[in-house]
């Protein structure tokens, strides 16, 4: 399985940030809730999404690998909630 991460991030009006990729050549749109955005780093929920995106794009971006990965892609998204988080 061949994942690319092509991006750019950006931001939806429900407060998340979406971000592209490609995996064996089909486009994925990974959106990021507002919430997971909060709870990837909790010690960064004064920032705006965005900022919180790039400061913890690494971690962001390795949950949504994993998820396309396990084949949680339903056409053509794959969501990153809170639930991802939550241990």
């Amino acid at each position: 399985m061949n994942i690319d991460f092509t991006g750019p991030a950006m931001p939806l009006s429900d407060g998340g940030v979406s971000y592209r990729a490609v995996c064996d050549g089909q486009k994925i749109a990974c959106w990021f809730s507002w919430e997971a955005l909060q709870d990837v780093d909790p010690h960064r929920t004064q920032l705006a999404p965005m900022e919180q995106f790039e400061a913890s794009r690494d971690q962001l971006l390795g949950m949504a690998r994993q998820k396309i990965e396990q084949g949680s892609v339903i056409n053509g998204v794959v969501e990153i909630t809170l639930e991802d988080f939550v241990h």
